[in-house]
């Protein structure tokens, strides 16, 4: 995984000190070691905050393809790579490294935009084609890479003419030198500004399995691909049925993992996670939680991961102290349980909807641009990769056509995932309901009622275009618009979609707690 910025130009000019520019934006996207790893040509550069993962002695970037015509950036990771690199020496293709950056600038040269039909992973890369001078970007099927466009100005100095296209991994690296930032859709490639699709997830694969033993296998297979690495795995862990079968999956194929739990004193998922490793003999990293300190970070974290709604902000700065630990204690490489909730149905919504199965729908396509840029940012802002078995495109396909009935049934949310892994996992995980993250660690009310105290000053009519109803979400909005990050268009969160009408959550009542 990395932090990626390139500038395609139509004319010749200088590129370096604007591509440096973006690229600081996101320094910590990459290896202190690996940073401003760059290419400039007469009408354009390209370059990379490298988070070395895959042959990390000699996958610096950008890479060329054999005849040295294409350049690509790229940040995240290709679990085929080795099977579609060998496909390509059969024809004919030579490679220099063993990376999966390199896989993709031979198979573009090769096979053109159907590369990334080809491409297992997550991912979002730039090519540029130096005889042409025109440019292809892509990005993942469920957008767990971020990846955004602009059209702007080419030259630092003045930030004037819109005569170039500007790619980056964050917002923050094209607000200085655009009028408008674009998020390249998940599932989508632009070609010289041109977006097409390639992706459409409801498109259905044949089913001849039976349902509980296909989810097995699927999930079983999706986290194997996560763990092939020779670097230790760190497993964000909660003592849920998501995170636990991502845990118990990931011990199974990998030698080294190491369960990392959030909480604050007597937390319920420090109980149930510390049995769970105690019993299965898995060694665990607490993170001990602190009012002060988490209310402290939250204008970071919330500025950092570019939310301006409020529970995305409030949960990535909760896990932004899980991935800070698994930093500090060697780890670049993390699995988590993400996208569970929304196509099993694990919400307390869904038990409220007419039609659960619209909502799984908008749940799903909503991703990623509220949990996975949460796990994305979180992860990264603490140069860690994440990874999410559950958004396994095979894995992700087969659970959202399944009926809602494997996934709600008597009053069971997530059905048909606690039935794969009956009699591998214990009770106790197997009959434990949804707890949120702010309940389940302890925080409860705490990060909510502090964005109640603040005074937010926004404009008014900005908070009526966006149906900004209440204090915290005036405050959240506030310190999005703080970091220049660009004025949002629309909400990314529905009451009755997203959260209960009432509120952002359905809190459990906390005990009485010394502050």
């Amino acid at each position: 995984m990395c932090g990626i910025a390139a500038v395609i130009s139509a004319h010749k000019r200088d590129h370096t000190d604007l591509l440096l520019h973006m690229l600081r934006k996101i320094e910590h996207r990459g290896d202190v070691g690996h940073f401003g790893e760059i290419k400039a040509f007469p009408t354009g550069a390209m370059g990379t905050n490298r988070l070395a993962i895959v042959d990390r002695d000699n996958a610096r970037q950008p890479i060329s393809s054999t005849n040295g015509r294409y350049w690509v950036v790229f940040n995240g990771e290709i679990y085929n790579h080795a099977a579609l690199r060998e496909e390509l020496r059969q024809l004919g293709c030579r490679f220099a490294t063993e990376c999966d950056t390199e896989v993709i600038v031979q198979g573009y040269q090769r096979w053109g935009p159907e590369v990334v039909r080809r491409l297992d992973g997550s991912f979002a890369f730039v090519i540029f084609d130096a005889e042409s001078k025109s440019s292809f970007a892509a990005r993942d099927p469920m957008g767990i890479k971020p990846l955004y466009w602009a059209v702007g100005g080419s030259s630092l100095a003045t930030g004037s003419g819109n005569d170039a296209l500007l790619f980056a991994s964050e917002q923050k690296c094209l607000a200085p030198h655009a009028q408008e930032v674009c998020t390249l859709a998940p599932g989508h490639y632009l070609e010289d500004g041109r977006s097409h699709r390639y992706f459409d997830i409801e498109e259905r694969s044949p089913e001849r399995e039976e349902p509980v033993a296909r989810c097995r296998r699927l999930l079983g297979e999706a986290v194997r691909k996560r763990v092939d690495t020779d670097l230790p795995v760190a497993v964000m862990f909660s003592g849920g049925i998501d995170s636990t079968t991502v845990l118990y999956l990931a011990r199974k194929f990998h030698p080294n993992v190491t369960a990392f739990t959030l909480g604050f004193p007597g937390a319920t998922d420090l109980e149930v996670a510390t049995r769970f490793c105690r019993e299965f003999d898995i060694p665990q990293i607490i993170c001990p939680l602190r009012e002060d300190e988490t209310i402290a970070l939250l204008p970071r974290v919330a500025q950092g991961a570019e939310f301006f709604e409020g529970i995305d902000a409030m949960d990535a700065c909760l896990a932004y102290f899980g991935y800070q630990q698994a930093h500090e204690h060697g780890f670049k490489v993390a699995l988590c349980g993400e996208g569970a909730d929304e196509v099993l149905m694990g919400y307390d919504l869904f038990l409220e909807q007419a039609d659960p199965d619209a909502l799984m729908r908008y749940r799903v396509s909503n991703l990623h641009r509220t949990d996975v840029q949460r796990v994305d940012r979180a992860a990264m802002l603490n140069r860690v990769e994440a990874r999410v078995p559950f958004l396994d495109i095979e894995f992700l396909r087969f659970c959202y056509h399944l009926p809602a009935s494997m996934k709600l049934r008597d009053g069971t949310s997530k059905w048909v995932l606690r039935e794969a892994f009956r009699g591998e996992l214990p009770d106790y995980i197997l009959r434990r309901p949804k707890v949120r993250m702010p309940d389940g660690t302890g925080l409860h009310r705490l990060l909510y009622d502090h964005a109640g105290q603040q005074t937010a000053q926004v404009d008014p009519s900005l908070e009526v275009r966006l149906g900004i109803e209440n204090r915290q979400q005036a405050y959240f909005l506030q310190l999005y618009l703080a970091a220049g990050l660009p004025v949002p268009k629309e909400r990314f969160r529905r009451p009755g979609l997203d959260y209960n009408t009432d509120g952002y959550f359905r809190f459990v009542t906390p005990p009485p707690r010394q502050i």
